[in-house]
């Protein structure tokens, strides 16, 4: 608890004294420390991540939550009713306020990118406001919400219509930071607080109208009361102010040695309370003493009052005290999970929401009872994976537009922003000094449209565009002199280690989404739409077309002894090839998400769906599930020394797994994968078919499939009991039939088929099957002079042969 309490009185009154917040954020960059943990077992694993809300705001309706989010720069909505969440991105920097317009129409935020944005109450964004220089440290709606007032570390105050466009006046004079800001109850007027020890009041149009001296430190706080009678401030001169609304000072008030953070006005008027570091007071209007209402040893930095003026929230380490009267006790509300950072009360007063440096947002009655949560660390889906060969850390690509760096015991580094688009795939270079990154805003729609090369510390090395598509993979050759990209438009392109492009491989018929360097560096393999895999040779030749799989093959994974690939496809299998491209072995696994072999070349992880990780031992033909996410795991890969494993899932978490344990649980708890149960030739899964010859049913080793409403049934096979010859013509990669006078051709490269010389075009392209070619019966059956008919009945072909 010790280190809570320090880091409150080290951090918190920078964090509510905005400039000083801003201070502390120019220092540590965009990286928040994660929570870390030491690697345990299988059932345990080490969770690395999360997010960090710094900022809410109720809507006035009470319908909707907004909050902003310090390390991901994102602003979210929860629908109260619904629980739904969403997203709101556009940002590249952390969120510092977030604000409901008074009507409830449109949101307000502000950012460290200096830039504050419009959202309607959908979430839609309506304007992006620019002209600060600098971080806008708060965004103030107008009581009249006709007028935004925002305030930047630029040192100058900014007055814009609802509606968007240029400032419509700019004020400056002051000669630092401007630390708050308020609104006059008739919307005409503005005041403003500097570290420049000043309080100025303007017009709205932007005119000085008073400068009042009077504190000897930094104002951290200015207030205007509810009646337009008084502006109250407070300084770290130790003292309050209070001024009418001209300007004149009318009280100062010597608050015993204590560091004033905020104040704030009751909605009546009558009083206010002032929050310092373990205290909380409350004040007439006059600046009379009343009461001390709280008096802890954690810090008190923050309370806000209920619309009514009946209660009164203060914040206070990771609980909240609710003040209900002078004659009423406090009641204290929390479940002490983590430090409460922000809370925003419910217009209909009985309830208030918190946010916490854990990523959760809270709803609490005015009993103290919890009536919902959120944990916003389960937002961004993590879409890409990636640990340097070095074994030092692990970037996580993610749906937020952001790359964060991790050290192999799960401290973050850094947040790597610079797209404007969801992270795809990312790849460091072999010697662990460059990380190179693709991103697209959807799978169609392509926004960002780079490739991005940054150095290992987090800082940008390079953007490359230029691409139609969205750049779907990113590989770098073992050499690490050269680097490979898989596009939608149907290409691949090879670039140098400087991101100059070299030579762009043009063949597959659809997009490819998958690539993979052979060990040695002498061939390149991708997967691609047009459910196929190649294998190039390092000149940019095809060596092999691998033809199986049924539907687009979404992932290629070279084994690291180079004898092996492994391809996965939303036909729901992987399959095993030999380095030259032939056919090993199939498994029926269900949707895949992700597949990754291990450094030694033994084991192949896969996740898909069921919110579990499979490993697979090829040599023992045994695998086991392991489950510990709350949703689909989306992204794997291994420690280089194979001791680790980190999985990536839309639950929001990245855990580290021991490789270990899972590897002993294997040996003696995996189940086995029995022949009968492989899948020979799973690409061809579709409903199975019968043939009946003459009456009698066949029986054949490879099951007939309809496929494209064609039935397929395996070459040798069908000849063997119709009585003819099967030659197989290697260099052409064809099968011959002869019979007779009759002769045809077939070949799983082609939908043409050559019967006695003259090309025909079948309905269905043969598939390659295990040692076999699957063929349209029908075109077999006619051509050898049988009458061939379908009984859909049954799900049989009928052919019948001359007698």
């Amino acid at each position: 608890m010790y280190y809570r309490k320090l880091f409150f009185k080290k951090m918190v009154l920078p964090l509510l004294c905005i400039s000083l917040l801003w201070l502390a954020f120019g220092q540590a960059g965009s990286a928040i420390a994660a929570d870390t943990a030491t690697i345990t077992d299988m059932t345990m694993p080490s969770v690395i991540g999360g997010c960090c809300a710094r900022t809410l705001s109720w809507s006035p309706d009470g319908a909707t939550i907004a909050t902003g989010f310090w390390d991901d720069g994102t602003v979210r909505l929860i629908d109260v009713k619904s629980k739904q969440t969403k997203a709101l991105t556009g940002h590249a920097d952390p969120i510092f306020k977030v604000s409901w317009s008074p009507d409830g129409k449109t949101l307000a935020s502000s950012s460290a990118d200096h830039t504050v944005r419009l959202w309607n109450e959908q979430g839609t964004p309506v304007a992006t406001l620019t002209g600060h220089t600098d971080a806008v440290l708060n965004v103030v709606w107008s009581p009249d919400g006709q007028w935004l007032a925002t305030i930047s570390k630029d040192q100058t105050t900014r007055i814009w219509n609802r509606t968007g466009g240029d400032a419509i006046a700019v004020l400056r004079g002051h000669s630092a930071t401007v630390t708050q800001i308020s609104w006059s109850p008739d919307s005409q007027s503005l005041a403003t607080a500097s570290e420049d020890k000043t309080v100025r009041i303007w017009s709205r149009q932007g005119d000085l109208l008073a400068t009042l001296l009077g504190h000897t430190a930094k104002v951290f706080s200015v207030s205007w009361s509810p009646d337009s009678k008084t502006i109250a401030t407070s300084s770290a001169d130790q003292t309050i102010c209070l001024w009418d609304a001209h300007g004149t000072l009318i009280k100062k008030i010597d608050v015993d040695n204590k560091l004033i953070v905020t104040l704030n006005w009751s909605p009546d008027g009558s009083q206010f309370v002032s929050n310092s570091l373990g205290e909380v007071r409350l004040w007439k209007n006059d600046g009379t003493f009343i009461s001390l209402l709280a008096n802890r040893e954690d810090v008190l930095y923050q309370s806000e009052w209920s619309s009514d003026g009946k209660m009164l929230a203060m914040v206070q380490d990771n609980r909240v005290l609710l003040w209900k009267g002078l004659d009423a006790p406090l009641t204290t509300v929390g479940d002490d999970t983590d430090l409460v950072s922000s809370i925003a009360w419910n217009p209909s007063n009985k309830q208030f929401v918190t946010s916490s440096d854990d990523g959760k947002i809270s709803i609490w009655s005015i009993d103290g009872k919890k009536a919902d949560s959120f944990l916003f660390d389960q937002i961004h889906e993590t879409t890409a994976l990636a640990w340097s060969p070095d074994g030092e850390t692990i970037a996580a690509g993610s749906e937020d537009k952001a790359i964060r760096l991790f050290g192999s015991d799960g401290k973050l580094k850094s947040t790597l922003v610079g797209g404007t688009a969801v992270i795809l795939d990312v790849a460091w270079s072999p010697n662990s000094r460059i990380l190179a990154s693709t991103s697209s805003n959807t799978p169609v729609e392509l926004t960002d449209k780079k490739l991005r090369l940054w150095y290992s510390n987090g800082k940008p090395f390079k953007t490359i565009g230029g691409s139609n598509g969205p750049v779907y993979s990113v590989q770098w050759s073992p050499d690490g002199q050269t680097f490979a990209t898989a596009h939608r438009e149907n290409m691949i392109k090879i670039w140098s280690a400087a991101g100059e492009l070299l030579s762009t491989l043009a063949g597959h018929n659809g997009p490819v989404l998958d690539l993979s360097w052979s060990p040695d560096g002498k061939m390149l393999a991708s997967s691609s739409a047009d459910k196929t895999l190649r294998i190039w040779n390092a000149n940019g030749t095809v060596k092999r077309i691998l033809t199986g799989h049924t539907d687009i093959v979404t992932h290629v994974n070279w084994s690291p002894n180079g004898e092996q690939l492994a391809s996965s496809s939303i036909d729901n299998t992987i399959r095993l090839w030999d380095k030259n491209g032939n056919f090993l072995q199939g498994y029926h696994v269900g949707q895949i998400n992700a597949v990754a072999w291990s450094p030694d070349g033994s084991l192949l992880a896969y996740s898909g769906e069921d919110h579990a990780v499979w490993l697979l031992d090829i040599k023992k033909n045994k695998e086991i599930e392991v489950k510990g996410h709350a949703g689909d795991v989306k992204s794997i890969a291994w420690s280089p020394d194979g001791k680790s494993l980190a999985t990536g899932s839309n639950d929001g978490t990245i855990r580290l797994w021991d490789a270990k344990a899972w590897i002993e649980a294997l040996d003696s708890q995996g189940v086995a994968m029995s022949p009968e149960e492989d899948i020979p030739s799973p690409s061809y899964s579709g409903a199975e078919i019968h043939i009946r010859l003459n009456g009698t049913d066949l029986s054949f080793a490879q099951q007939p499939v309809l496929v494209n409403n064609v039935s397929m049934v395996p070459l040798d096979q069908i000849i063997a009991v119709m009585g003819g010859e099967l030659a197989w013509d290697q260099p052409r990669k064809a099968a011959i039939v002869t019979k007779d006078s009759t002769k045809m051709q077939f070949s799983d490269q082609s939908n043409i088929a050559l019967l006695n010389g003259t090309e025909t075009i079948l309905k269905q392209k043969p598939l390659a099957g295990k040692d076999t070619l699957l063929v349209p019966v029908r075109f077999i059956g006619e051509s050898l002079g049988a009458k061939v008919s379908w009984d859909a009945n049954d799900k049989t072909v009928l052919i019948e042969t001359a007698k």
